[in-house]
């Protein structure tokens, strides 16, 4: 595991360059004092797993994960492990983000920040805290459906006007 830094700033970012990428909850133990994680893949996968013992070592108990700039490359956020102290806000908002997502976010209280585009397909597991789906983008009318893998969020939350959005829920 390399040993990172980020001091005692606010917005300290750790970025990850293009390229398959795979971070192991194993690999972050020594990292400190980070408060945004920046995928920077487009078009190539990425994993990332996080546990509680990251944000210990790290000193702080939220964490952003941006992949804003992902496009056909899928993400693998593993994180169903963290503990209700610690909480993640993943951002995937992207209006060419058409990858099949695997996201599955632990017992705090998250935020994923999407386009419907990046709800079309794949799973997003917000797990046990009191989490928040929040619709960014619009490239057009769309549905997000049980079928469509989105599990867990407590609040759903609309940015845009533009087009017809529906929202089925089985609860």
């Amino acid at each position: 595991a390399e040993t990172v830094s980020g001091g005692s700033g606010t917005l300290d970012n750790l970025q990850f360059a293009a390229g398959t990428l795979v971070v192991a909850a194993s690999d972050l133990v020594n990292v400190t004092g980070i408060e945004v994680m920046e995928i920077q893949n487009t078009t190539q996968t990425a994993g990332l797993t996080l546990a509680d013992a990251f944000f210990t070592a790290n000193g702080n108990t939220a964490l952003t994960v941006n992949a804003s700039t992902m496009t056909s490359g899928a993400l693998t956020l593993s994180a169903s492990t963290l503990s209700a102290a610690n909480s993640i806000s993943l951002n995937l908002s992207s209006t060419t983000h058409s990858a099949t997502n695997a996201i599955s976010l632990g017992a705090g209280n998250d935020t994923v920040r999407a386009d419907l585009i990046a709800l079309d397909a794949g799973v997003i597991s917000a797990g046990a805290g009191t989490d928040t789906l929040v619709i960014s983008e619009n490239t057009g009318a769309g549905a997000i459906t049980q079928a469509a893998g989105i599990t867990g969020f407590e609040t759903v939350t609309f940015l845009t006007a533009a087009g017809v959005h529906n929202c089925i829920t089985n609860n």
